[in-house]
């Protein structure tokens, strides 16, 4: 089933907000972007290939998962060899600004290093 759409607007609404607070002189070596994939919302941080700065590398920062039957959100991490966990303590919110209000937090240096 796919994401309801409020919910969906919502997500997006609050990912385009992270996304559009780097600074437009800075985005050209670092900027931030969306994948949607089913129920799932990626953040996606990009920044120039230091080998070849002419190419740019994509580096997925955090997962927000939709549960359509529970109607809740989850947030997920990765870790250095691109495996992916649950970020523990929010886990089924209802709220998804809360999800992009920890990663933009990032207390525990989970998404940023």
């Amino acid at each position: 089933m796919p994401v309801p759409k409020p919910e969906r607007a919502r997500a997006l609404e609050g990912l385009r907000r992270f996304v559009d607070r780097v600074p437009l002189q800075v985005r050209p070596q670092l900027s931030y972007a969306t994948r949607e994939q089913g129920n799932v919302f990626t953040l996606v941080e990009r920044r120039p290939d230091y080998r070849n700065p002419s190419t740019t590398v994509e580096l997925e920062i955090a997962k927000l998962r939709y549960n359509v039957p529970q109607r809740t959100w989850t947030l997920l991490r990765t870790d250095r060899q691109s495996r992916w966990y649950t970020y523990e303590g929010f886990e089924n919110r209802e709220d998804v600004d809360d999800l992009i209000r920890e990663i933009e937090a990032d207390p525990y240096h989970r998404f940023f290093g």
